[in-house]
């Protein structure tokens, strides 16, 4: 088997491990939505705690990856810069099919995951401007709140 053969392999692999990854962020990233909808703050924490050790795990995976791609491009005769893994795939051709499947199931998950974050992130800044309003209302001055003088009742349900 080729050098550029061995190096394509160990990268389908660490490829295989990063989606997998991603796939576990965002079940996370699921998970933390409806820890912060159900105001369970135990589980929350729970959660949170998970996400940072997937995402220590992705880093490593990064740093796995990193030699792989050194090799490769040094075997291709290119720039690290100038190698991506959709210049990779060009390169190896045929041989590729694999490294294309992962590539596009990789860019599939990523986007969900970006999109999911989106969402967890407008629903905590939601809930902390509930939180502050509800605040604001209770520790009012009665004489400068319109709300407690007309007897208002506030909503916080999210």
């Amino acid at each position: 088997m080729s050098l550029i053969h061995a190096e394509r392999n160990r990268l389908e692999a660490v490829m295989r491990e990063e989606v997998s990854g991603q796939r576990r962020i965002l079940a996370l990233l699921r998970e933390q939505e409806s820890a912060v909808i159900a105001r369970g703050p135990e589980r929350l924490v729970e959660i949170t705690t998970s996400l940072e050790e997937e995402l220590s795990s992705a880093a490593s995976r990064r740093l796995r990856r990193e030699p792989i791609v050194r090799a490769l491009a040094k075997l291709f005769g290119v720039a690290v810069s100038a190698l991506t893994l959709g210049s990779l795939c060009q390169r190896l051709g045929a041989d590729a099919a694999k490294l294309q499947s992962l590539r596009e199931e990789l860019r599939d998950v990523t986007a969900r995951v970006v999109r999911q974050n989106r969402r967890v992130a407008a629903l905590v800044g939601l809930h902390r401007r509930v939180n502050q309003e509800v605040l604001e209302l209770v520790l009012a001055d009665e004489d400068s709140n319109p709300l407690r003088q007309t007897g208002a009742l506030v909503d916080a349900e999210v």
